[in-house]
Parts: structure tokens; C-alpha cells; sequence
């Protein structure tokens, strides 16, 4: 696909967007629990159980949307694109003061339309499928997006720009984004199964394998795109700007390691053997126990980006989704669902444990359920590769 195309447009527009503002909205959220309340477990909590309630609401619509993917994903996409708009609008109100004593009630909202938003926005496979990964085009706007949260960390700490601020500007890029999605051709999948019967095709027998690895995939993506941050950020003490450049440091670290894995400049042939693999990617989880300043966050996020570990995650968007690669078909959409559940899990896990144990003893386990959820996934990997 053209990098000019229609739909190419519409993604590099969203991307920036959510590059901008993704990252740090659940940082907000955790932040007004904390002004309220003074406890910091207690808004962890609060934080990883909306998060775990928009991938609710996604889980139980998911099956819906994807068989109205037969009328075409087109307008999908714009009523997705729009509602993430409508929320952005919303949580940037809720931080204003406007909702009074009904902010949480507004958080909640904020989160099911997340939810909603994710189960509508289906990316048609020829997006990515055609995308050249290694036009000059392309890189630029990798790197620019890389770039993107530590200009948001300088502007809300130089300039003071607020919260709100932020968050109607993502949301405005994101309603610009659905002009470019009038000119798109529109795209039609075919998904069979029902709403019922794709649950019941989730645990049957032969799809066990392809359930349980996406669920240990979402215990690894909700770890690295919510909890990970929520870390970092009590780390570096609260502070935006550092938030930032420190997540776009690793941003860059990833994008050129992944530009020389790419080329064949370095060949990871130890990669190839596949208890090294397990040790690299269950290590690089455990190595995170152990942060205490910037430049260990930096080794820690680096050396994970060398094992190449492969769970559909838009690193530049803080974003996991399993139609990255692939037709939307009923396998896709089994892999879809175990992400949520895998995700929704992991975040109870957090929620009890946050009270039942210290912070720190907290992110420790779920970092050592992640390193255990990683050496799993690539002996499933392994095994399914063979199978094939």
C-alpha cells in the first residue's frame, strides 16, 4: 500500500494521536484517583479495574462486531474512531472539574467507551500486509512517533499544558483522521460463527493451544502497556517529563534494533535456540523487579527489545491487538478475545494484590507472572511452529 493511501493517512493520523495522549491518559486517571483519595494502592486498584472493565466490555462485543464486519469495516472504523474521540472529550472534562461528584461515574463511561471503541476498530489486513517497513517514508514516521512522548512530557511540565488540553487535542487529531477513511475502499470479512458458538469454539479442544497462548500474550501486553508505565511513573517521582523521555529513549532503542534485526546486520542466531530464547524473554520481566533509577528503566526496556518477543504489540501507540498480520477470521478473533481475557485476568491479579501486599511486592509478582507468561508462550510458540 501507498504511504499516501487513504487508509495509510487515517493510521499515521490515529498513531500520533494515540502516541500522544494513550500512554499518558491512564497516568491521569491514576493521578485524579490519588488527588482524591491520598492512597496510592487504593488508586492502582482503581486505575487497573477500569482498564480491566474496558477490556470487558471489548471482550463481549468483539464476536458482535467482527461478524458485522460483512457489511464492511468502513463504518466501523468511523464509529470507532469517533467514540474514542467522544471519551477523550469526556475523561478531559472529568478532569476539569465538570462532572462535580459524578467523575467517577464519568471515568466509568470513559472506560466502556474505550471498550467499544476497541471491539468497532477493525484494521483492514491490507494496511498492514502492504505497508513498507523499510520505505524512507516510513522510517521517518516511526522515529517521529517515537518522539512524540517526551515532546508531550516537556509541554505538560514547561508549559504547564494541562491534562484537559491534551486530551481534546488527541481527540480532535482523531476525528480529523476519519476524513482520509471517506476515501477508503472499503473492506468485507467473512466471520461465520455466533456469538455463542465463538465462545464455545474459544475452549473447545483444538483451539486450546491458539487460547491459552493469547492469553498469556495479554497477561505480557497489559503488563508492558499499563502496569510497566504505572511503575516507570512512580519511579522517576511522578514526573511527566522523565515519563516521556524515558518511554521515547526505549521507543528509538526498539526501532533500531528492530531496523538491524531486519536488515541482517545482526544475526541473533542464539535466538534460534530455544532455551535461550525462554531465558532472554522470561530475564528481560525479571530484570524489571529490580529498577530503581532512569538508567535501569532504559537497560530494562532495551534488553526485553532484544529478544524480539512477538505479541502483536504497536510499541509507538502503547496498543496489542491481534489483526496486526492477519485476516479478520474466526481465528483472529478467538486470538482477540484470549488477549482480553488474559488482560482482564492480569489486572485482577493486580487489583488483589495491590491490597493484600506492599507496592513494590506487587509490581514484583505480576512481573514474575509475565516473565512465567513469556517462557511459556515461546515453548507454545515453538510447538506450534512444529505443528504447522
Amino acid at each position: 500500500m501507498q504511504a499516501d493511501s487513504p487508509l495509510s493517512i487515517h493510521r499515521l493520523i490515529v498513531r500520533t494521536a494515540l502516541s500522544a495522549s494513550n500512554i499518558f491518559a491512564w497516568i491521569f486517571i491514576f493521578v485524579f484517583f490519588f488527588d482524591a483519595s491520598g492512597d496510592i494502592a487504593a488508586s492502582l486498584a482503581h486505575t487497573v479495574l477500569l482498564y480491566a472493565l474496558s477490556q470487558t466490555i471489548a471482550c463481549l462485543l468483539t464476536p458482535l462486531t467482527a461478524r458485522s464486519l460483512r457489511q464492511g469495516a468502513q463504518r466501523m472504523m468511523v464509529l470507532g474512531v469517533i467514540l474514542l474521540a467522544l471519551a477523550m472529550v469526556l475523561l478531559a472534562e472529568s478532569f476539569r472539574g465538570m462532572f462535580g461528584a459524578g467523575t467517577t461515574l464519568a471515568l466509568i463511561t470513559v472506560a466502556i467507551a474505550f471498550g467499544i471503541h476497541r471491539a468497532l476498530y477493525w484494521v483492514p489486513y491490507e494496511t498492514q500486509q502492504h505497508r513498507s517497513h523499510s520505505s524512507t517514508w516510513h522510517s521517518y514516521a516511526e522515529v517521529l512517533l517515537a518522539l512524540i512522548p517526551a515532546f508531550i512530557g516537556f509541554l505538560l511540565v514547561t508549559y504547564r499544558i494541562s491534562e484537559s488540553s491534551l486530551l481534546l487535542a488527541a481527540a480532535g487529531a482523531m476525528l480529523l483522521s476519519i476524513i482520509p477513511l471517506f476515501r477508503m475502499q472499503d473492506s468485507y470479512e467473512g466471520f461465520a460463527w455466533g456469538y455463542r458458538e465463538t465462545f464455545g469454539q474459544l475452549f473447545a479442544r483444538p483451539h486450546r493451544q491458539l487460547f491459552f497462548s493469547a492469553f498469556l500474550d495479554g497477561i505480557q501486553g497489559v503488563t508492558l502497556l499499563l502496569l510497566w508505565p504505572l511503575a516507570v511513573f512512580l519511579v522517576v517521582g511522578w514526573s511527566y517529563a522523565l515519563l516521556g523521555l524515558l518511554f521515547s529513549f526505549s521507543l528509538l532503542v526498539f526501532i533500531l534494533l528492530k531496523s538491524t534485526m531486519d536488515r541482517r546486520m545482526v544475526r541473533p542466531s542464539m535466538l534460534d535456540s530455544l532455551p535461550v530464547r525462554i531465558a532472554v524473554v522470561s530475564s528481560s520481566w525479571v530484570g524489571r523487579i529490580f529498577i530503581f533509577n532512569p538508567l535501569s528503566i532504559i537497560v530494562a526496556d532495551s534488553y526485553l527489545h532484544s529478544g524480539r518477543v512477538r505479541n502483536n504489540i504497536d510499541h509507538l501507540t502503547f496498543e496489542q491487538s491481534s489483526d496486526g498480520s492477519h485476516y479478520i477470521d474466526e481465528y483472529t478473533v478467538l486470538r482477540e478475545v484470549g488477549l482480553m481475557l488474559g488482560r482482564m485476568a492480569m489486572c485482577m491479579i493486580f487489583a488483589i494484590s495491590v491490597f493484600s501486599l506492599s507496592i513494590s511486592l506487587t509490581f514484583a509478582v505480576v512481573f514474575i507472572l509475565a516473565a512465567l507468561s513469556a517462557g511459556i508462550s515461546v515453548i507454545l510458540s515453538a510447538t506450534m511452529e512444529r505443528n504447522i
